[in-house]
């Protein structure tokens, strides 16, 4: 079913074949139901998440080879092909001393993905078709490995080519190309979190 009303630019978080994704919220927040600044940001166990897969990982990284970004980096692909990740390693190159304030524009050794933040229904598409085609984005443009960690039923997605995926319980380790091993429930453990 599509929206009638135009969507503002500052709902939309990725765009994908010229395919517009917004939030997941922004239904409610054109309605009034909800405010912009109360539904656009991560959950607590999603930015939890967040913060301890960056923290581990920027420990065991070569940071000489490496660069690990979050904050939803933008990656800009190609015209109508714009994307936020939550977590992205980047190879670092001549370049990677001069930051711009434009989105990247080279592609990322390794993806990750908390959730699905966008709406599929405005593209027509089911949640898992979205991560499909948006790891299949990535993948075309360069990037060796996405993984999505999918928290409602603590599974790990893992694109490593442009035609399979794996699905692994978050209890596996998972090798990444970068020369890190994402040991995500152990690292939950060891931070001392659980789940409700």
């Amino acid at each position: 079913m599509s929206h009638t009303l135009p969507i503002p630019g500052t709902l939309i978080r990725e765009e994908i074949d010229g395919k517009v994704f917004p939030y997941k919220q922004y239904r409610k927040i054109l309605s009034g139901e909800l405010t912009p600044h109360s539904s656009l940001g991560s959950s607590e166990l999603q930015s939890t998440l967040v913060s301890i897969m960056h923290g581990y990982l920027f420990g065991q990284l070569d940071r000489k080879q490496y660069h690990l970004v979050t904050g939803e980096p933008g990656i800009h692909l190609t015209h109508r092909d714009n994307l936020a990740n939550d977590i992205a390693i980047y190879p670092r190159s001549e370049k990677s001393g001069a930051l711009t304030t434009n989105y990247f524009s080279r592609p990322p050794v390794v993806v990750i993905e908390v959730d699905v933040k966008v709406d599929t229904t405005e593209a027509g598409m089911t949640e898992f078709e979205y991560v499909i085609l948006k790891s299949q984005q990535l993948i075309g443009f360069g990037c060796q490995q996405v993984v999505w960690v999918l928290t409602s039923i603590r599974q790990l997605v893992v694109f490593a080519g442009e035609a399979s995926f794996q699905v692994l319980p978050w209890s596996v380790p998972l090798p990444l190309p970068v020369g890190a091993v994402l040991h995500l429930e152990q690292w939950i453990a060891d931070e001392g979190f659980h789940f409700e």
